[in-house]
């Protein structure tokens, strides 16, 4: 006849004997089910405190008394303890490029009233640029031309790239959009989130995506954006091939660790 802890000594019970080995495997079953369940528990519970930590850090006013510097929740780096998995569905190519498109004439016309501006108010010249399209051209005028506009171009890309940032980072403070949303992107349904790490889902469209932050900062989106601006714009046509990625990804979307989702 089996029996437990038959060499320990006796505290406050005395040993448990079995009258069977088949009583024994149960009261061995009943054990392991109570211990799945204690950690089932625990999991819980820790993916509660998670919640409260991410919600206290974006929403710090509606925290519902939770004061951040308790030990539990303390979190100095802005990052949560545990990364967040969460199944994310991908969009297809379709969708960013029209994003992308919406974004750039948007951010066209603001570059084009904010230019007619400057020439009104006579920070910039261009009368030269008539000259072009007179029979008075030549290649050598081109080929001025061009230098001079080189400085109104990276102008142009560091331009749209704090505006794209400035819509990552902080577009979820208007009602009803997400954040990591630009205007495009809002408008196709799409967002921009953090990516720490990417892996294949149930479906073929979708991923798991591991994270340390719920949504994308500014520092990051404005990584990602100088990098999208500058393949875009100096490296073209080559840079198209960087967006023939797993997962839809890009290059600078593998750089600056982000994805693009659905929402």
């Amino acid at each position: 006849m089996p029996e437990l802890n038959r060499n320990r000594p006796v505290t406050n019970s005395s040993p448990t004997c079995y009258s069977s080995w088949d009583e024994y495997a149960q009261a061995v079953r009943t054990w392991l089910c109570s211990y799945r369940e204690w950690q089932v528990y625990n999991e819980g519970i820790r993916t509660v405190l998670l919640q409260l930590s991410l919600k206290e850090r974006n929403f710090p006013a509606l925290s519902s008394g939770i004061s951040a510097s308790a030990p539990i929740l303390q979190n100095h780096d802005q990052q949560t303890a545990f990364p967040i998995r969460t199944p994310c569905v991908i969009p297809p190519f379709r969708r960013r490029i029209v994003a992308e498109l919406i974004d750039y004439f948007c951010c066209l016309i603001w570059l084009i009233l904010f230019m007619i501006i400057l020439h009104e108010l006579n920070f910039i010249n261009v009368s030269h640029i008539e000259k072009i399209f007179t029979v008075e051209s030549d290649i050598q005028s081109l080929v001025d031309l061009t230098q001079e506009l080189v400085p109104y171009e990276i102008m142009k890309r560091l331009s749209f790239s704090f505006f794209e940032a400035s819509y990552l980072a902080f577009s979820g403070c208007f009602d009803n959009v997400q954040f990591g949303c630009t205007p495009g992107k809002f408008v196709m349904k799409i967002r921009v989130i953090p990516c720490e790490s990417i892996s294949p889902g149930a479906a073929e469209n979708i991923a798991v995506v591991e994270r340390y932050e719920d949504n994308i900062t500014f520092p990051r989106a404005l990584l990602r954006s100088l990098l999208k601006n500058i393949c875009l714009g100096f490296l073209f046509p080559l840079s198209l091939t960087t967006y023939f990625l797993p997962h839809n990804r890009a290059l600078y979307d593998i750089v600056s660790k982000t994805v693009v989702v659905e929402f």
